[in-house]
Parts: C-alpha cells; sequence; structure tokens
C-alpha cells in the first residue's frame, strides 16, 4: 500500500465533483487510471470485487432512471462501478478500497463523486462484465472538474443528499441543506479515550471523510494501544441507508489508515469479540504495536 503525503494531503484536497469538463480523460490518463484500479488494496483480500471502468459515460447516463439517485445532475465522461460477492465486511471493503482509489485519483487532480446505489443488475448486463457471484454496490462519477479549483470550491446547493437520501425534500431549505453539507463532527463527538497530538492529527483525518448525507455514521472508542471502531445503528427510514453506513465505515478506516501510517504508526486490524453498544455495533479494531 502506497500512503504517502500525498495521499494525505488528498483526504484535504478531496470534494464531490458534481460538475465536469465535456471531455473525456487522456489516454495516457486513462491508462493510468487502470493501473491504479489493479493495485487498490482490498481491506479483505478474500472478498472478490472488482471495479469496473465504464469510459463512456453515456451508457450508465442512459440507465439513470432504474437507479436510486439523481444521476441525471452528474453528467461525467467516465464512472466506476463496483461489483463485489457478498460476505461479511463486503461493503467495508468496497468503502475502504474505493476511498483509497479516489484519494489516488485526487492526486492527479481528477474530480470524483460517490453516488448511491441499489442498483439494478440486468441494467448493468450489457454495460459490464459482472462475474456470476457478484452484485453491483455503487458507482463513482469520474472526469476533469469543470471549476479548475473544483476540489475548494463546492456546490453545496447540489450536495450529494440528493443522490443518497429516498427523502431529499427534507433539504428544501437551502440553509438546513448548507449546514447539512459542511458541518462535521468534532473530534470529541467521535472518539473517546485520551489521545496524544498525532492521534488528534490522525483523527481529523477522519472527520474529512465523506458519508452518506454527511452522517459520520462512525464511532471509536480507544483503550490504551487500541482503537475500537463502531458504527452508529439506523433508526426507521435511515435503516434503508444502512448499507451505505457500512460503505462509510470503510471510507473513515482508510483515512485513519492513511494518516497513520504517515504519522509512522504500525497498526494491526482485527476483529475481536467486543459487545456492541447502545445505538452502536462494532466493526474492527485497531491496534498500535
Amino acid at each position: 500500500m502506497d500512503y504517502n503525503s500525498s495521499l494525505f494531503e488528498a483526504i484535504y484536497k478531496r470534494s464531490s465533483v458534481r460538475k465536469y469538463k465535456d471531455e473525456p480523460l487522456a489516454h495516457g490518463l486513462l491508462k493510468q487510471v487502470e493501473e491504479l484500479i489493479h493495485s487498490t488494496p482490498q481491506l479483505d483480500e478474500t472478498i472478490s470485487m472488482k471495479i469496473h471502468l465504464v469510459e463512456d459515460g453515456s451508457k450508465i447516463k442512459n440507465i439513470s432512471k432504474g437507479i436510486i439517485g439523481s444521476y441525471g445532475k452528474i453528467n461525467a465522461p467516465h464512472y466506476l462501478v463496483v461489483t463485489s460477492e457478498e460476505k461479511p465486511w463486503f461493503m467495508e471493503n468496497v468503502g475502504f478500497s474505493l476511498e483509497y482509489l479516489v484519494l489516488k485519483l485526487t492526486t492527479l487532480n481528477l474530480g470524483t463523486c460517490w453516488i448511491g446505489g441499489f442498483i439494478k443488475k440486468n441494467l448493468l448486463k450489457d454495460i459490464i462484465e459482472i462475474p456470476e457471484n457478484h452484485i453491483p454496490v455503487i458507482v463513482i462519477s469520474l472526469g476533469y472538474p469543470l471549476n479548475p479549483d473544483g476540489f475548494k470550491t463546492r456546490d453545496l446547493r447540489n450536495n450529494l443528499l440528493e443522490d443518497i437520501d429516498p427523502n431529499p425534500e427534507k433539504y428544501a431549505d437551502s440553509t438546513a441543506k448548507l449546514v447539512a453539507a459542511t458541518k462535521r463532527k468534532e473530534i470529541h463527538e467521535i472518539i473517546s479515550g485520551e489521545l496524544d497530538e498525532t492521534w488528534l492529527s490522525i483523527m481529523d483525518a477522519v472527520r474529512h471523510a465523506p458519508s452518506a448525507i454527511n452522517s459520520q455514521p462512525w464511532r471509536f472508542v480507544k483503550e490504551e494501544n487500541i482503537i475500537h471502531l463502531y458504527g452508529v445503528k439506523r433508526l426507521k427510514i435511515a435503516q434503508t441507508l444502512e448499507y451505505i453506513n457500512k460503505i462509510d465505515l470503510g471510507i473513515a478506516l482508510c483515512h485513519l489508515v492513511a494518516a497513520a501510517q504517515l504519522k509512522g504508526k504500525t497498526l494491526e486490524l482485527k476483529a475481536m469479540d467486543i459487545m456492541s453498544k447502545k445505538g452502536l455495533y462494532y466493526f474492527i479494531s485497531i491496534i498500535e504495536h
């Protein structure tokens, strides 16, 4: 895994790019993207997962009505479609791997945006070759940002909220939407336990991880040299987004690992016999050696 300073910088540079130049990536750049796809690490290498590069973005545009989410508002020249077998951790595995890829693409000044799913497999059969035991999981748009400074200037009125929330009308008020789009939880809201300056810096990188409707559904508990990662349980309608929350946990873990390795930390990821807490479910533990 290549967790270097440029990847750490990409954590703060990345944003959800929704508007793209109407031109394909240069041939050499597409080749770089393909190489990155093939070298992207997984959280669990035993899970069969595939990242499909759809070079002709119009093919995804043409099936937009069959996918939950306002695809019509994101018109990109290329897309990444992720498929995976269904096993324990497969959603978290997708989140971890794809966020690593997104950060690497950000270092190339390419724009991306996570787009919510429930993608019908039959809609993709003429676009990508899906392994028999795989299901489509999520889509990521890809291209040159329309705004040259697009990584720093976000169109908050057209936030990712509409792409993954089944009830986007509740964000009709622009002020409420702006607050939901920009407010990040403070470090003490996502982790309990004593943190030194290095771990404060690492957890700040976690704060900048993207999540569905900016819900930041992760909580960490630090006990000496071990940090336990939990997911937030959802109630009522939000339960329909539970699968996306699992992807979000993988994304947050990717940020933690990237930042920790840059800071010289040696980590081991291990599932332990840990009880879930009220309103939380246990995912994994991060052990510092």
